[in-house]
């Protein structure tokens, strides 16, 4: 089973091009699914019908909310899409189930006046404060994620054309735009902290945020150094890097940005998913 679920998570992220947060995710709906069908004594999933995934759903109902129900159909479904691939079942018995469309919420934002107060609030005496004040101003000013964040390297800086590059596949590059605000937090950054860090540890790292022992940071800490940051500034909301992404959408459509270039910053993969998300539910 395990090595079952491997190849699942294997599947999930070469073929979907799924985050590890989703993947993982998606491995508990399908751990909750399988001990279902063995409290029902139905371990053949060659014979598991559409009526016995949704006497599941409706028993899943009774303890968790309509969106962990419909993210646990939409799990199930791609785990009998991989068994198929993987020729572990003949015929996917449980297509066409229908989803239930869940409303979305707006995402919670906040101002850019806020953001600004809060990264000019923070110590620029100190090398962790220039760091800090990069690491916020690159997330709002590009709506890049706290996993693309840690993965840049030096290469993917262009200060003369003030952006950055991800690289997504090997035939899509995504450029972001950096702000004039943000610019001069990170060259700061880069050279009072990031060269300081790099001669005194040797550290090779080519990731532009590293710590002080020249390793580069991980998503958790960018979290951490998010949600710190704006607890000293006195915000009561728990502000994450995915905030800061919403806010980001939030103001590029305040200042008239086409949706189709909010959609490339954000790397939605349809236009729908941008809409959906960040002009539907500000019209409700």
């Amino acid at each position: 089973m395990n090595q079952l679920f491997d190849k699942f998570a294997e599947y999930l992220l070469i073929n979907c091009k799924y985050t590890n947060s989703t993947i993982a995710a998606y491995k508990l709906d399908i751990r909750k699914f399988l001990e279902y069908l063995k409290i029902s004594n139905t371990n053949d999933l060659k014979r598991i019908t559409r009526e016995r995934v949704t006497d599941f759903l409706d028993n899943l109902g009774e303890k968790y909310s309509e969106y962990t129900v419909s993210r646990s159909l939409t799990s199930i479904k791609k785990y009998f899409e991989f068994l198929k691939v993987e020729r572990i079942i003949e015929e996917n018995n449980i297509k066409g189930i229908p989803s239930k469309i869940i409303p979305v919420k707006a995402p919670l934002t906040i101002s850019e006046e806020v953001i600004r107060k809060v990264i000019d609030g923070i110590d620029a005496k100190s090398q962790d404060g220039l760091r800090d004040k990069a690491i916020i101003d690159v997330l709002f000013s590009t709506g890049v994620k706290a996993s693309e964040l840690i993965n840049l390297q030096i290469g993917n800086y262009d200060s003369v054309n003030m952006s950055l590059s991800i690289k997504e596949n090997e035939k899509k590059i995504r450029y972001l735009r950096l702000n004039s605000q943000a610019i001069p937090n990170l060259n700061k950054y880069l050279s009072l902290v990031r060269r300081d860090v790099v001669e005194k540890t040797g550290s090779t790292e080519e990731a532009i945020f590293i710590g002080r022992y020249g390793r580069k940071i991980t998503r958790n800490w960018v979290w951490k150094i998010v949600d710190q940051r704006f607890v000293e500034a006195g915000l009561k909301a728990k502000i994450t890097p995915q905030v800061l992404r919403n806010s980001f959408a939030e103001n590029a459509l305040k200042r008239g940005m086409d949706i189709g270039i909010i959609q490339e910053a954000l790397g939605h993969t349809r236009k729908h998913i941008t809409n959906r998300k960040y002009v539907y539910t500000k019209r409700k």
